[in-house]
Order: C-alpha cells, then structure tokens, then sequence
C-alpha cells in the first residue's frame, strides 16, 4: 500500500516525505521495536467511554477547564494511531460476551473495499449507531449506551463517541469547512502536501470545540451509568505537529507511532458501587450493511 501511495504522489515532496516516515515506522512494528500499548479489555472497568482521537494534552486542557467529572487522570499509551488498527490490536478475535459495544465508529464492520481488513470480535451485542441519519450526534449515541445498560445490566459497556474527531462543529468548525470544501483533494493529504493553507490555529480551535462537545456528552454519559467508568481515546491528532523522522508537518492520523498519535487519556470517574458482570447470555446477530458502512467512513474523511 505504502508503494503504490509512493507512485500516486510523486510530485508532492511533503507527501513522500510522510510516506517515508510511515515506512520507518511500519518496519519497526515488524521488528518489534515500537512500545507496548495498552490493553483495554485487560483493565479494570464496568464502562468505557472511547473519545474518537483526543491527544492526552487536549484531554489536560478541556477536563481542567470544565471540573465536572470527579477521578483520577493518567496517561496511556494506545496500541495504534488509528481506529481500525486499535480494534484490531484490542477486540480481534477475542470472546467478548461479557461486554456491549455502542458506537458512531463504523470501523469495526467489514466494508470489502480492500483498504481495512474485517475486524472479527464476539461482543455480547454491537449497537452500530453509526447506520441512524445522525450517527455522528454525541447526543445520540448517550441515548443509545442509556437503552444498552437498560437492556445489558450485567454487561461492560462500551461507548465509542466521534467527537472529537471530525466531522467538527462549532464557529471554528464552519470557518475551516469553508476552506476545504474549496479544494478538491483529500483534507489531510492536502494539508501534509501544503496544497491547502489552512492555519494549524484555525485547525487548533475547531478540534478543541469539538472536545468540548464531547466532554459535555461525556459528563451526561458518566451521570446515568452505574459502575466503575473510565474515559480514554483510540487514538490521538496530528494538527500541525512535527512528524519523525522527517520533520514535516503532519496532520489527521496516518500510521504513524509518534506520542501525539498514542499517548491518550485515561480517567477513571468516581463511583459508588461496581456492576455485576458476566458473559451469560445470547449473542446479537450483527446486520449487514457493507454502503452504509462505507458512507460512514467516507463522512469521517477515510475513503
């Protein structure tokens, strides 16, 4: 893939050079030579509320801003910089009945498109919220994790939330749309390959509205589920930052193992009382739904 994307991009220095960094990286992996990440399905919670790609530093500055949700912050390490790759290294192929997974991600479901290998994972049961009209809304998919404890008592929780991830809302987010609705190329590409000047201020404040977003629906979430709640990402953002081993800007969150893209937060919330967990029970039957799947990946900037 990396190849191929190398002869595409011919051209465009900046691209080759981001190229380039992804190829160091992908060569260490099969060394083994990159840190181990965190297993999430390993530790200890009841909840587990995934932010789409908030950096840890982002997380810092929102959680200490609203001082609304009570618990002890840490910093983690992801096992990737992307969605696809962290379900891969956490839920593939793993009996998983003892846990329920509510998400506005579609990367779990197989799309056949030859970019993202089918993730298989036995969860309990899958709410793909990602298929409604609004499947980005936060304030959907609170309601939707709300009906899965109504429904899944005895269950772990997982609720994987967009924001802050694109698509962006808020002032900022109207300004920068603007901009790269203009430009027919790829946003991320197009900001590594500087073919879309777009200032990393600009882009600085329309992913920090877009936490905040998330953090209001984080608190809303954290208030109704009973048990031990923790709050993490999948993965960070680049939004500017300087790339290795090459030095070029980097934006979005290509395969790349830089600490902007892998350290993430890990806050887990006060509680009163633990759930009873256990993995009895039937299993969901998951709904095919390959073009919504990939409508769904296109919205968030990947196809």
């Amino acid at each position: 893939m990396v190849v191929k994307e190398i002869f595409q991009n011919i051209g465009r220095p900046r691209l080759l050079c981001q190229m380039m960094n992804i190829s160091y990286y992908s060569l260490k992996k099969r060394l083994g030579q990159l840190p181990e990440g965190i297993d999430v399905m390993e530790e200890d919670w009841d909840n587990l509320i995934i932010l789409d790609a908030c950096r840890y530093d982002a997380f810092v500055t929102a959680w200490a801003n609203r001082k609304t949700l009570d618990g002890e912050l840490k910093q983690v390490r992801s096992k990737a910089p992307f969605t696809n790759e962290f379900l891969r290294e956490n839920v593939h192929q793993r009996d998983l009945t003892d846990t329920v997974y509510v998400t506005s991600s579609p990367h779990l479901h197989k799309t056949n498109d030859g970019v993202y290998q089918p993730i298989e994972a036995n969860f309990a049961a899958v709410d793909h919220v990602w298929k409604h009209e609004d499947r980005f809304d936060p304030g959907l998919l609170v309601d939707r994790t709300k009906k899965a404890l109504e429904k899944y008592p005895n269950k772990r929780i997982i609720a994987h939330m967009i924001p802050p991830h694109q698509p962006y809302f808020g002032e900022s987010a109207d300004k920068l749309e603007e901009i790269l609705t203009s430009y027919e190329i790829e946003n991320w590409k197009g900001m590594v390959a500087n073919e879309i000047p777009v200032d990393d201020e600009l882009i600085w404040r329309a992913y920090a509205e877009n936490l905040a977003v998330a953090m209001r629906h984080t608190e809303d979430l954290v208030d109704v589920l009973d048990g031990k709640t923790v709050v993490t990402a999948d993965h960070g953002q680049l939004l500017g930052d300087r790339e290795f081993p090459i030095p070029v800007k980097g934006y979005g969150h290509p395969s790349l193992y830089v600490d902007e893209l892998l350290n993430v937060p890990w806050l887990e919330c006060t509680y009163n009382k633990r759930r009873t967990i256990t993995d009895q029970g039937e299993s969901d039957t998951e709904e095919e739904a390959e073009e919504k799947a990939k409508e769904a990946l296109r919205d968030l900037g990947y196809l």
